[in-house]
């Protein structure tokens, strides 16, 4: 048995100092920083959920391999490029990941104001409610940006054409192309149009239209058709919808007629005679509303004389169909209009001796003498087929130089 040397200690005895004075501070280290799970690194998401074979051998469906397919440039191209996946698959903090791991946070983690709104939309109430995935996407998600641009509209209103096929608006039409749904009927606060806290409602479709026609929705404030004071009884329950006029009730919503198509002008003047039907039919009575009904795309129309967004009655001074305005009204198409000329009605009205009597006194003279004329002549004629009737019927034949009478004999052919 050997023994020591005096003032030296054994290895083994030094090792078991070291050790513990070496150990002790990465223990420590390793108990105050936090632990992140192996999911919590999108790099080692991407090894398996980047190999759709391999997804398909774990879960024995191809089908449910392809929904399980993430690509790293599908993620690296959404608004979430910038995240990691377990900050919003926090259920699958391990691998492999237990059968019931199916916790995911939810969008309203992040997302709070819009997931407010959401819950007082109509998607939310639906009996099968319409979620965040189903718009926007799950990992493909695109920022609010991208999609108002001009190249992702059309991407931004697809969701919304896959359930409501019927409202699609089509490729002719103005807003097809260039506006999102959520422009007109808000993004998450989706209402009915018939709610009064719709985006469309009489008393917010000045704000909402207004958002891209701001000129417009100016001057329509002016407007006899923008009375506020209506839209607000109607928002109180004291005005029913139908005497209220709003953008869509000249323009129509998803069928809406761009100013520029042939259309416009007829289906214009439609609209204006849901309201003022005598109008309407005086309108029609005139050479400008026969052209109109004719396909004339030149022919003035209710807006060409008494303005679009600018209407007013007669006796307001600002109004296009005043007295003093006529002129500069009617040198928009006739650039040689003088008093005179203006003294032409576009809405004859005969019945009306008040407005324009030569019209009311030429109206039922010409009326009278064709009348008299019907009367007269088709009496007559009448009496004539009775007469040959009846000399038929005694055997006088009456023709072109033939006059025979039985009665009488000698009568020659």
């Amino acid at each position: 048995m050997s023994v020591p040397r005096r003032g030296t200690l054994p290895w083994r005895a030094i090792l078991a100092l070291m050790v513990p004075a070496v150990m002790a501070p990465a223990e420590l280290v390793a108990r105050q920083a936090p632990v992140r799970p192996p999911a919590a690194s999108s790099a080692g998401c991407e090894r398996c959920h980047g190999e759709l074979e391999l997804l398909r051998q774990q879960s024995g469906n191809l089908t449910r391999a392809q929904n399980l397919l993430v690509p790293e440039h599908v993620v690296a191209g959404s608004a979430h490029a910038g995240m990691a996946c377990a900050e919003c698959h926090t259920g699958y903090s391990r691998y492999p990941h237990p059968e019931p791991a199916t916790r995911t946070a939810t969008c309203a983690s992040c997302h709070q104001p819009a997931d407010t709104l959401w819950q007082r939309s109509m998607h939310a109430s639906a009996d099968d409610p319409v979620t965040c995935v189903q718009c926007h996407g799950s990992h493909d998600i695109r920022s609010a940006a991208e999609l108002a641009a001009p190249e992702g509209v059309h991407g931004a209103n697809a969701p919304c054409a896959s359930c409501h096929q019927s409202s699609r608006i089509e490729a002719h039409r103005p807003h097809a192309e260039g506006v999102m749904c959520a422009s007109c009927h808000a993004p998450h606060d989706t209402r009915a149009v018939d709610d009064r806290e719709s985006w469309l409602a009489p008393g917010r479709q000045q704000q909402t239209c207004g958002t891209c026609h701001d000129s417009v929705a100016v001057r329509w404030r002016t407007d006899i058709h923008g009375d506020a004071r209506l839209r607000e009884a109607h928002l109180a329950g004291r005005q029913p919808l139908a005497d209220v006029i709003v953008c869509t009730s000249c323009h129509t919503g998803h069928r809406m007629v761009g100013r520029d198509d042939p259309a416009f002008m007829l289906e214009s003047v439609e609209r204006c005679a849901t309201c003022h039907e005598k109008a309407s039919s005086t309108f029609y009575n005139s050479y400008h509303g026969r052209a109109t009904a004719l396909g004339s795309r030149v022919s003035a129309t209710c807006a060409d004389c008494h303005g679009a967004h600018t209407v007013l009655p007669d006796t307001f001074p600002a109004s296009h169909v005043a007295e003093a305005n006529l002129v500069q009204t009617c040198a928009a198409c006739h650039p040689h209009a003088r008093p005179a000329f203006v003294k032409y009605d576009s809405h004859p009205d005969p019945f009306n001796r008040a407005r324009n009597p030569w019209i009311f006194y030429s109206f039922f003279l010409m009326n009278g003498l064709l009348v008299f004329v019907l009367v007269v002549f088709g009496g007559h004629t009448l009496l004539w087929w009775l007469r040959l009737w009846l000399d038929k019927r005694r055997g006088i034949i009456h023709g072109i130089g033939v006059h025979h009478d039985p009665g009488h004999a000698g009568d020659q052919p």
